[in-house]
């Protein structure tokens, strides 16, 4: 059960490892034995990037590939909005949105949804749209699954809780 809460928490240790100023802002760069440098270039590419500056929005559009150390983050889109920077202070990110096909990769474990969000203010990274979380044969599957980062607790749900949908788990115990 534990690896597959960790799995869980792919997701925010990916759009976590693309947030630049996130370390400035009280997060830490681990996420359970997921250990990302923070500290390592982000190299992102997309098809494109358009920047919204009256709204503090960036924002790269298709194929988007966005990796930092053994972090790979791939989505159809990436929206990255900010608070804008003045004269001698540093940009602060409000959230991160990777929409669609979103699929983020730490060594063997993956996490697959249609959409993320990271919210800072808040502290809590949702994972959505028919959500499957794997490492090896480990799988666990639901409808989506918020991480709260102040308390480190996750929660699944399934599509329609009561109607016959559920969260579904596949644990292989380990045998060595």
């Amino acid at each position: 059960m534990h690896r597959a809460l960790v799995a869980a928490c792919l997701i925010l240790g990916a759009i976590h490892s693309l947030a630049a100023d996130a370390r400035a802002q009280g997060l830490s760069g681990s996420i359970g034995n997921l250990a990302v440098d923070s500290d390592a270039p982000i190299h992102i590419e997309s098809d494109t990037l358009e920047i919204d500056e009256r709204n503090s929005l960036a924002t790269f559009i298709g194929q988007v590939r966005a990796q930092q150390d053994q972090m790979q983050l791939t989505a159809n889109e990436l929206r990255v909005a900010y608070r804008g920077a003045r004269a001698g202070a540093s940009t602060q990110l409000r959230t991160i949105d990777a929409i669609g096909n979103v699929v983020v990769r730490v060594k063997d474990q993956v996490a697959r949804g249609a959409r993320a969000h990271y919210d800072f203010a808040s502290e809590t990274v949702t994972l959505s749209g028919d959500v499957v979380l794997s490492q090896g044969t480990n799988v666990i599957r639901g409808e989506s699954i918020v991480v709260d980062l102040t308390t480190g607790r996750a929660n699944m749900v399934s599509a329609a809780p009561g109607a016959g949908e559920r969260v579904r788990g596949v644990f292989t115990p380990n045998r060595e």
